[in-house]
């Protein structure tokens, strides 16, 4: 019973983006978003060449965001013009940071910084690194042609931003040529190598030293090579802490990045006072990303220090948390990733303490979820297949679980070689089950 006015075109216009997106459009006076609005077998996608949970992939995060903030219930709330709308459409075609989703360094940091996974550990380095600078740049030349227009103050931020651009571009040009100076194809390792070797080019811009420090330290972490990747993690905290304070999201992500290192080699005490220590710096920032990874990984850490009893109440923080923020969770690993990866340390947690009938539906859930959303022939959907094969064994039900182990240390073995952790791991499961 309102005035219509150009709020209520902007609502309109996030009806028909919902439909022409997902093939469906949001109930009315309820905005949803419009991965929500893909149902299965979906004309829509079978059209585009692709499945429905592919679909929903493609627009979680950006897209949905884009159209939920013009589908806000609150008039005020919305894009104030068409055309701010129509910005942000073309910032999502040309692959830049849409303003729906500004606000949060964990969102511009995601476009580089990808999964904890040994077989992406090129692309994730190397993408990351080069998006990093390419988006940069991009960046700093659309600040530096309002800056004309803007004071002094946001004058020399962007001049500032520009520095650091640069840096990052000059880091990563030197990079390869040392990687390989007769501009052959470099090796992951002599990139790494070259990019240790040039830190210290970046003294002048800490900021970006701090982010490739803890890029090496995943990437070398991913690899197995534990030795080098702590040394590189603890670099990074310093220098994060330096260049952002002690409890900006850059440092909290580089410290819980080292806590997860610390609790794979053992060092439980440590790494438990520092994922507690950037749980309750998230919980107070109020971060919905940053209390997901944080609840999910402390709960994994807990089960693999002897303590499952503790689990529970972290599992329903972080799924509580998904409730309200459905996308929530780390760069790459929101929403549904994040919430099935919940439920399998929640299945671990039951396995250690016995419980072995409630574990197995949870881990079940969970596989069925990262194949769903990943395929099965990822990385952490055969991590979650191992964990489950694991629980059969100790049930007495070897013979199904040789299967799942098998086919969990192909996957695992190809992706990470023969030498890393998780196949060693799976070696010894395979090892105790009969043939």
């Amino acid at each position: 019973g309102r005035a219509v006015t150009t709020a209520t075109d902007v609502y309109a216009l996030g009806v028909l983006l919902a439909e022409l997106l997902a093939g469906d459009r949001p109930p009315p006076g309820r905005p949803a978003a419009p991965s929500r609005l893909v149902p299965e077998g979906l004309d829509a996608a079978a059209a585009r060449g692709t499945t429905p949970a592919a679909l929903r992939r493609r627009l979680r995060g950006d897209l949905d965001a884009v159209a939920l903030k013009a589908l806000r219930p609150e008039p005020a709330a919305r894009y104030a013009t068409v055309d701010a709308l129509a910005d942000d459409l073309g910032r999502w075609l040309a692959g830049r940071p849409v303003d729906a989703r500004r606000g949060s360094g964990r969102y511009v940091v995601g476009k580089f910084v990808r999964r904890h996974r040994a077989g992406v550990a090129v692309s994730v380095a190397v993408a990351a690194l080069v998006a990093a600078g390419v988006v940069g740049l991009a960046a700093e030349r659309e600040a530096a042609e309002r800056a004309r227009d803007r004071a002094e103050a946001a004058r020399l931020e962007a001049e500032a931003e520009a520095r650091k651009a640069a840096a990052t571009a000059g880091f990563l040009e030197a990079l390869f040529l040392e990687a390989d100076p007769v501009g052959g194809e470099p090796t992951l390792e002599a990139v790494l190598d070259a990019g240790e070797a040039r830190l210290d080019a970046l003294e002048g811009e800490p900021g970006v030293r701090a982010h490739m420090l803890d890029v090496l330290a995943r990437v070398r972490r991913a690899r197995g090579d534990y030795d080098r990747a702590e040394g590189l993690h603890r670099r990074a905290v310093e220098a994060a802490r330096a260049a952002f304070g002690p409890d900006a999201e850059e440092t909290l992500a580089a410290e819980h990045h080292y806590a997860y290192l610390l609790s794979e080699t053992g060092r439980a005490e440590e790494a438990e006072r520092l994922y507690r220590r950037v749980l309750e710096a998230r919980r107070r920032s109020g971060d919905p990303d940053g209390v997901v990874e944080s609840v999910s990984d402390l709960a994994q850490h807990l089960v693999r220090a002897g303590r499952p009893t503790e689990v529970a109440p972290l599992v329903a923080e972080g799924l509580d948390v998904l409730e309200a923020h459905p996308d929530a969770g780390p760069p790459d690993q929101g929403g549904p990733i994040a919430r099935a990866g919940l439920v399998y340390v929640l299945g671990r947690a039951e396995a250690a303490e016995g419980r072995l009938q409630a574990a197995e539906g949870h881990l079940r859930d969970a596989l069925a979820a990262y194949r769903s959303e990943l395929g099965p022939d990822h990385t952490w959907t055969a991590l979650v297949e191992l964990g489950l094969a694991r629980l059969l064994a100790d049930a007495g039900r070897g013979l199904e679980a040789r299967p799942l182990a098998r086919h969990a240390r192909a996957v695992v073995a190809a992706d990470a070689g023969p030498d890393h952790p998780w196949t060693r791991s799976a070696d010894a499961l395979l090892a105790r089950l009969p043939p």
